[in-house]
């Protein structure tokens, strides 16, 4: 059996849900053909399908420098199981409109104790550049190399 990557995010103007279907469909062109990859919206929560995952890709917008309350319920939801998850891999992403901050969602990958790759991607709006692109296929092969 192949390994499981979700993608998962929320998106209220669409921008983080481009960004998410850029990242599933940058697995197809690295020929990952042996994971299965699935996106998963936020407002749709699923913990037994996240805990079976292999691995994840996070992803919401900024809001003042924090992750959306939705993916921060996954956080929330799944910390008394953080055992089960700790060492998988996972990569964030945000889309902004301004300061473009991180961090919350790093930190809360650090406290699950999930082994953060490569580049945090940070894209402004829907503008996927050259460099975007490239750092999602960087942090999806060393995922690759993880799984």
């Amino acid at each position: 059996m192949g390994k499981s990557v979700i993608v998962f995010y929320y998106s209220k103007s669409g921008n983080t849900r481009a960004i998410a279907e850029k990242i599933v469909e940058s697995f197809s062109e690295l020929g990952a053909s042996n994971v299965d990859v699935t996106h998963m919206d936020a407002t749709e929560l699923d913990l037994q399908t996240l805990k079976s995952a292999d691995g994840y890709i996070i992803g919401t917008p900024n809001y003042f420098s924090a992750p959306s309350g939705y993916v921060k319920v996954f956080f929330d939801e799944i910390f008394e199981d953080r055992a089960l998850l700790e060492g998988r891999p996972v990569f964030c992403f945000i889309s902004h409109g301004g300061s473009g901050d991180i961090e919350h969602l790093r930190s809360l990958c650090d406290w699950i104790k999930l082994n953060t790759v490569g580049p945090a991607i940070v894209v402004r709006g829907k503008n996927i550049t050259s460099s975007v692109e490239s750092d999602i296929k960087r942090n999806i092969t060393k995922m690759l190399e993880l799984l």
